[in-house]
């Protein structure tokens, strides 16, 4: 048992409690100090991850009231890792630290396999030092400022230097200095940071205050599940559809304008292509990433990991209920009365569309999502006006209360509206009051008159136009195969299937050629030369996706193409033929294009 034990400071790390505990034992060897601490010398130390933590504790001096757990959350760098792995995985990482498996850490976080920024060297900063020193008599080594991608300190703003590598020990516990270094003997982490732009600078900072926030928070949600956690805010920001499909080009393109390329560079994010980090941080695909990349992510959508604590939501892109009633007829006009909104996608802008209905009958729409308050008071179409505000229409038409323009403003509608209504109403009056009369006897001596004049009426106003539907099939015809040859011929962009309802809606027809395919035997017998089912389809997709990877001078590679053509698994071995034989027929071209552009000389035999 120990007969003492340095307590921790504030966000210290259990390395330079160790390196303190080495200093005041008085011990000349390090092994000594690891047979204290943790009764065996075969200790490896590591900066952010200390192990062995039970074997610590059994050992600590007698009313010593710490933990593993306190340990590992407030002295490692395991709470940095812990919110992007999954449950299980941080779960057994910690009963590793606890216990002898301390070595395989790293690779189980994936340090191992994908560490981005990571830092071989002691970091501090030279105002916290003197802090330090001034308030506890001696410094101590920050978990914060040895935390991979933190270049800047988050409190004094200045860049983090480098503990001097001649003086650094690999083998034990170096002490982190009682009185400052010489500022010509330490190194900058950011070499040449007098270069770097005010907003790389800015940016840096605003990382290091999101890495200290997750130090200091402990409820953090799990973000291993990260598109589910995501989506709402990218739905908000267009940046995701209604549907939750990611524009992952147009996220691309603004997250690379955010932060400038100088950043990316620096903390070794930059995007790539579209199978990049950050198409993989958006998609269901289960995979651990960086930390850095994931705070990248909630900064730009979040602008800080505050305000994404703050604002973890649903998808709700007209706010939450109740929504105001905007019924000019109504006594609760502009009262949030309406507890219940139907949210639709648009077949044309792919936006949603909510449909808000209220208890006097008026139902209204409107495109979205809402960008602020005064969105709610606006009103894309109105479905239905309801028995309310009808009442009050043939009210005001009936007593004659203004012009229609007035009584327009007074309902909220065009005054074309209430001219409609108004002329529907009389109708209606003079259909009940026509009901009303006392029908006249009719003698056989009167009969020829009201006959002809009936038929008078009839021959004047309804005069029936019939189709010639043999003359409409052809020029339908023409049309139709038309437009066919053109969306087969066009293979510079993405193939389109030719099917009825394409080419209808290309040329204005499809109602016509969905409705009355039976009255167009010409315009159909087109349709069978040109239609294609899902395996010709999925062939012309194959080539086009072939040529277009050749015209790229990228290899032609299986994964490739049906990438890029759209397959899914499990399609038929044709399919699967005719790949093979877009791979063989362009299999003597690519080593070609490859040396050439390697600056070798071509193989062809000329």
């Amino acid at each position: 048992m120990l007969s003492f034990f340095p307590t921790p400071y504030p966000d210290e790390l259990m390395y330079s409690v160790f390196a303190r505990y080495h200093a005041r034992s008085g011990n000349v060897s390090f092994k000594s100090t690891l047979q204290d601490l943790f009764g065996s010398e075969a200790i490896v130390s590591s900066i952010g991850f200390s192990s062995q933590l039970h074997a610590l504790i059994q050992r600590l001096p007698m009313g010593a009231v710490y933990t593993a757990d306190d340990f590992i959350d407030k002295h490692s760098l395991f709470p940095f890792y812990a919110p992007f792995l999954p449950p299980d995985r941080s779960k057994k990482i910690k009963d590793m630290l606890k216990g002898n498996q301390g070595r395989a850490v790293q690779m189980a976080i994936g340090i191992m396999a994908g560490g981005v920024c990571q830092k071989n060297r002691l970091c501090f900063c030279m105002e916290c030092l003197s802090d330090d020193i001034q308030a506890y008599g001696e410094s101590y080594w920050h978990r914060v400022h040895n935390t991979p991608g933190v270049f800047i300190c988050p409190i004094h703003h200045s860049p983090l230097v480098a503990y001097p590598t001649d003086q650094l020990n690999r083998h034990g516990f170096t002490v982190c200095p009682l009185t400052g270094i010489e500022k010509n003997k330490v190194e900058s982490i950011l070499a040449n940071d007098e270069p770097l732009s005010t907003k790389t600078k800015e940016m840096l900072l605003n990382l290091a205050r999101d890495i200290q926030t997750l130090y200091s928070i402990s409820d953090i949600p799990n973000l291993y599940k990260a598109k589910t956690i995501f989506l709402p805010e990218l739905q908000y920001s267009q940046y995701a559809t209604p549907s939750g499909r990611i524009r992952q080009g147009m996220l691309h393109r603004d997250f690379e304008l955010h932060y400038g390329n100088e950043l990316l560079v620096l903390l070794e994010s930059t995007i790539e292509d579209e199978f990049s980090w950050l198409s993989f941080a958006t998609r269901k695909t289960r995979r651990t990433l960086n930390p850095i990349r994931y705070l990248l992510l909630i900064n730009f959508v979040f602008h800080s990991v505050e305000e994404f604590l703050n604002k973890t939501r649903g998808y709700h892109p007209f706010g939450q209920p109740p929504w105001p009633c905007l019924n000019h007829a109504a006594d609760h006009f502009l009262k949030k009365v309406i507890d219940h909104c139907d949210v639709t996608i648009c077949s044309d802008t792919r936006r949603p569309v909510g449909t808000f209905s209220c208890e006097c009958g008026f139902v209204y729409s409107r495109r979205g999502p809402d960008r602020s308050e005064k969105d709610q008071l606006r009103i894309g179409r109105i479905k239905e006006f309801g028995p309310v505000w009808f009442s009050l229409l043939v009210n005001k038409v009936q007593h004659q209360t203004g012009s229609f323009r007035k009584i327009a403003r007074d309902l909220g509608v065009d005054p074309k509206t209430v001219i409609k209504y108004a002329q529907l109403l009389e109708r209606d009056v003079a259909e009940k009051n026509r009901q009303s009369r006392p029908k006249l006897k009719v003698t056989k001596k009167d009969a020829p008159i009201v006959h002809s004049r009936s038929d008078h009426r009839r021959t004047k106003k309804d005069v029936i136009q019939r189709v010639n539907w043999e003359l409409r099939d052809l020029e339908t015809s023409v049309k139709v195969e038309a437009e066919c040859k053109k969306i087969l011929s066009n293979e510079m962009q993405k193939p389109i299937r030719v099917t009825i309802a394409y080419v209808g809606k290309q040329i204005g027809l499809q109602s016509l050629l969905e409705k009355h395919k039976n009255r167009l035997p010409v315009t159909m017998s087109v349709f069978k030369l040109y239609t294609e089912d899902i395996e010709q389809f999925q062939i012309r997709r194959i080539r086009w996706a072939t040529q277009l990877l050749h015209n790229r001078n990228e290899r032609i590679l299986r994964w490739k193409i049906e990438r890029i053509a759209g397959l899914r698994p499990g399609y038929t071995s044709l399919i699967s033929d005719e790949i093979e034989a877009q791979i063989l027929q362009y299999h003597y071209e690519s080593p070609t294009i490859q040396a050439v552009r390697d600056g070798g000389e071509s193989l062809w035999i000329h």
